[in-house]
């Protein structure tokens, strides 16, 4: 058919489903998968533009979600890496923005992984921001401290990773994580008995990456 783009079509056609559920079902959330078979400028530039409106998530996560829901400490930089109910949906919506906000930076899910309770599980925070708000640079230094009796049952785990990849930091001693399973060099004292012991607390560098 002349002048016929099986693209421009399909994006025709998905306008128009879209309109269609926001007529019938206005407050129903929907999702729709829309990929197109052409490989030019303007389908890189809208996989670019999700690249980055999941880097922003990510990185700016009190932004979109607000301060009392994606910061885990009041008046710091942490936040909770897990922002999703353990089913991926809220009450009146399913979470994408959320589910977007975690697996950009991670690969799986677990119920047990970000459960608020007392009792088996796992739970994560982090930070992209030093304690003045400036964002982490590989030129400096950094300073972490953990305060002692840290409330942990099974272990803890520090551990930086590169904001492009997102992957663990590649180094000359392979050594990406400070754990309680490690010794602190400079008491020799196994790490989980440093933090368990009263008024202890272990001090954790970030030096050049």
């Amino acid at each position: 058919m002349k002048d016929y783009h099986f693209s421009v079509d399909m994006t025709n056609q998905a306008i128009n489903w879209v309109k269609a559920q926001q007529s019938m079902t206005p407050d129903k959330p929907f999702f729709v998968y829309y990929a197109t078979g052409a490989v030019h400028a303007p389908h890189h530039v809208a996989s670019k533009v999700g690249h980055l409106m999941a880097r922003t998530l990510l990185f700016d996560a009190e932004r979109r979600f607000g301060t009392a829901t994606a910061t885990t400490f009041p008046s710091t930089h942490w936040n909770w890496v897990v922002l999703m109910n353990a089913d991926q949906e809220a009450a009146n919506y399913s979470q994408l923005d959320e589910r977007l906000h975690y697996f950009y930076g991670a690969i799986y899910m677990s119920p047990a992984i970000g459960v608020k309770k007392a009792g088996p599980g796992a739970q994560y925070v982090q930070a992209f921001k030093d304690k003045d708000g400036n964002r982490f640079a590989g030129e400096k230094t950094y300073r972490l401290r953990v305060p002692a009796n840290v409330p942990i049952s099974a272990f803890w785990s520090q551990t930086p990773y590169e904001t492009e990849t997102p992957s663990m930091i590649q180094n000359p001693g392979d050594d990406s994580a400070l754990a309680s399973y490690d010794t602190i060099k400079s008491d020799a004292v196994p790490a989980n008995q440093l933090l368990r012991h009263s008024g202890r607390s272990a001090t954790a560098f970030a030096g050049t990456i």
